[in-house]
């Protein structure tokens, strides 16, 4: 029974919203305040009347929400481990190398001493390039906030 007084109220409501919209041009301001004060005070009941369809739009926000998260996680997966395969090949070219001086060249490039340094410089390396081109990052608007406050100090001094 309350559903319904709560329909009752939302539908006269939007009855005198629509009376004092129709009145003259400069009034028109005055009732659209009308509406809102009225809209806002019946907030509860306007909400229960229109159960199913906040149900529907939340949950259609959410799902949407939940795919790209989802979509983003393998999309991460998927680069770690071509990540890994590319890392592994990089290294067994260079290692497997008859030329010893490009073996060499290739080691003092990284700055490295050894395999087991390439190959973490080589990972560390493709890591730091993909996370600044192709992964969002998390913090992006913070950093951006930082860079946008050193620039404004910069052009204060």
């Amino acid at each position: 029974m309350d559903h319904e007084v709560g329909c009752l109220a939302c539908e006269r409501v939007a009855t005198e919203a629509l009376q004092n919209m129709s009145k003259e041009s400069s009034r028109k301001l005055l009732s659209s305040k009308k509406v809102c004060c009225a809209m806002a005070a019946h907030m509860d009941q306007i909400l229960l009347c229109n159960n199913c369809a906040m149900k529907g739009a939340f949950r259609s926000i959410l799902d949407e929400a939940l795919e790209d998260h989802c979509n983003s996680e393998k999309s991460r997966g998927k680069l770690r481990q071509i990540l890994s395969f590319v890392t592994d090949c990089i290294c067994s070219i260079v290692m497997s190398s008859a030329d010893s001086s490009f073996r060499r060249r290739c080691l003092r490039d990284m700055q490295v001493t050894d395999t087991q340094n390439f190959h973490t410089a080589i990972q560390n390396s493709l890591s730091r390039i993909t996370n600044g081109k192709l992964l969002v990052r998390r913090t992006c608007g913070l950093r951006k906030e930082e860079n946008m406050e050193q620039e404004s100090s910069r052009d204060q001094e």
